[in-house]
């Protein structure tokens, strides 16, 4: 049985009440990049996953442990694809 969970950073987005857009601007200013809010809405859509420093910046954004933050969005991609090759 496969279980859908929420989406990690749409829920750590939530607790912190930031916008698409003022989360951009912390991940770049982390990473250096040109993140923009379309990017957000494909992670939290599940549409794409970010990579792995990205969601190491993640995780420091919403000041979550990276190891634990990181296994979330693993395990909630990975159900994902699950659901959608069961189709």
């Amino acid at each position: 049985m496969i279980v859908l969970t929420s989406n990690p950073i749409k829920a750590a987005r939530r607790e912190l009440n930031l916008t698409a857009d003022e989360l951009c601007v912390r991940l770049n200013q982390i990473l250096g990049s040109n993140k923009t809010k379309v990017d957000v809405s494909c992670w939290e859509s599940s549409k794409h996953k970010p990579n792995q420093e990205t969601i190491f910046a993640l995780a420091k954004v919403f000041n979550k442990n990276p190891v634990t933050f990181y296994k979330a969005v693993q395990d909630h991609f990975q159900a994902w694809n699950q659901y959608f090759k069961k189709e």
